[in-house]
């Protein structure tokens, strides 16, 4: 599982770096925000070892890059909606994906809270990335 994670991270980042920055949205923008989440949890799941690597690539591109592993919901969908790329791995179900904040609480971000969100608001972002156990199912 690590390792089809850790490809399919380093071919997106191959992509970005092999056909550049001219999106529609990086032409209206200074600079790409680039958002890359994962979670180190209670549970001894350590999902943010492929964030060195991701952010070591991307930070070559005129982008702003961040890496974050400690959010809760809010923080999380205020982070895809000021994407322009946003790549998470976290766990997750078929209902939702799994944060934890800086207190190790762990809340759940319902797809439903992401999927009624205005169009408008997620105008900017060009690719997410949901990288959890039980999403594509």
């Amino acid at each position: 599982m690590k390792k089809k994670i850790f490809i399919g991270i380093i071919s997106l980042l191959t992509v970005l770096c092999v056909f550049g920055t001219n999106t529609a949205s990086a032409a209206i923008t200074s600079k790409l925000r680039i958002n890359l989440c994962g979670i180190k949890d209670s549970d001894g799941y350590d999902r943010t070892g492929w964030q060195t690597v991701a952010y070591t690539w991307m930070s070559k591109l005129d982008a702003n890059v961040y890496k974050r592993t400690e959010f809760d919901k809010n923080q999380l969908v205020s982070y895809i909606k000021s994407s322009d790329i946003f790549v998470i791995h976290t766990h997750g179900s078929k209902q939702s994906l799994r944060a934890v904040d800086g207190n190790k609480e762990i809340t759940r971000v319902i797809y439903s809270d992401i999927n009624n969100l205005s169009s408008k608001s997620l105008s900017g972002l060009d690719l997410a990335y949901l990288g959890a156990c039980s999403v594509g199912e």
